[in-house]
């Protein structure tokens, strides 16, 4: 299940409405109006134009099977839109200038999903991502770029929390709580890449101490 940070190419500059390229052809206003202009491998956009290029809302349907629906200006997505690649993976959501900017959700073909925040075509605020089959959260927080960074909520695959706190570089970083399948507390404190490092608190399952104090990349310090 991987995400495909991307950018809409879409090129449709025309210097008038009949200086078209080998093999292309218009139906319709392709300058300022409605119309649908079809490129000689097989690409086509249908849709409002205005002076030349794809602006309000039309269809952009790529010779690889991909398709945009949704809304333009000056030549590119922007607004609210949804782009389906050929796979059956879908984003729908905000564009702005061709990127996945705003709030939308990212679906892939095996039932998972991403609902939050997207910035410049990449996960980017706060977002929540659910696995297949049954739709549970694996994640719930912060993002940065793509990346988990921030306060959020790790999960088992059965919807349980793991992990609730800081993130960096999608690892446990800064202030956090540890929990077993069970959701009993095993370790409570600061954490580094991962790791208990600092002050911190590890427990049994019945909730009393193992040990209380700091720790060194995973390991308690004992004096």
């Amino acid at each position: 299940m991987k995400f495909r940070w991307f950018t809409l190419a879409i090129s449709l500059i025309f210097l008038s409405a009949t200086a078209y390229a080998a093999g292309d052809r218009c139906e319709g206003t392709c300058s300022n109006g409605n119309g649908t202009y079809y490129w000689a491998d097989g690409t086509k956009y249908t849709g409002e134009f205005i002076d030349g290029k794809p602006h309000g809302y039309g269809s952009y349907f790529y010779s690889s099977g991909a398709e945009y629906t949704g809304e333009f200006a000056d030549g590119k997505p922007n607004g609210e839109g949804t782009y389906s690649y050929a796979d059956g993976s879908r984003y729908t959501g905000e564009f702005k200038d061709g990127k996945t900017d705003g709030r939308g959700s990212y679906f892939w073909t095996d039932g998972g999903k991403y609902v939050g925040w997207f910035k410049a075509g990449k996960r980017h605020g706060r977002g929540t991502m659910y696995l297949p089959p049954d739709g549970n959260k694996s994640y719930d927080g912060e993002w940065e770029s793509g990346i988990q960074t921030g306060s959020g909520t790790e999960y088992f695959p059965d919807g349980r929390k793991k992990y609730v706190g800081n993130f960096k570089n999608n690892k446990y970083h800064g202030r956090g709580t540890l929990y077993n399948a069970n959701e009993n507390k095993v370790y409570d404190g600061e954490l580094k890449y991962g790791k208990p490092d600092g002050y911190g608190i590890e427990y049994r399952d019945d909730g009393s101490k193992i040990f209380e104090g700091y720790w060194k990349n995973g390991n308690p310090i004992y004096k």
